[in-house]
């Protein structure tokens, strides 16, 4: 089974964040005990897995100012754009203004 299957998306963020911390202490023992390419890449992506469920959980925790750039980028990989599209697509957004349509109420007021 794939991590992004609706599974996955369906867990909390309490659960994603448990599973990441296990993946990523799995394969960083496995990576010193004998150090591979393949392997570093696993502890690069599960440790990226568990960030992504820390910010998710707690937003506050994120740079001043990046949280309604998250927002509009989610709305974009909603959407089915990553990489370099995904960035001109947030630039985009904001130059012609409609970048706030993105972010939840709650955060355009300040109250998180």
């Amino acid at each position: 089974m794939g991590m992004w299957t609706a599974e996955w998306e369906n867990r909390s963020m309490e659960e994603k964040l448990a599973h990441a911390l296990e993946k990523l202490d799995y394969h960083t023992l496995r990576y010193y005990s004998v150090p591979t390419s393949g392997r570093l890449f696993k502890v690069r992506k599960w440790s990226a897995m568990a960030a992504h469920a820390i910010f998710e959980a707690h937003p506050d925790l994120r740079e001043e100012n990046s949280l309604p750039r998250y927002f509009v980028a989610k709305a974009g990989r909603k959407q089915g754009i990553f990489g370099a599209a995904l960035t001109e697509f947030v630039e985009k957004e904001y130059e012609t203004g409609v970048w706030w349509k993105h972010i939840p109420e709650e955060i355009l007021k300040g109250s998180i």
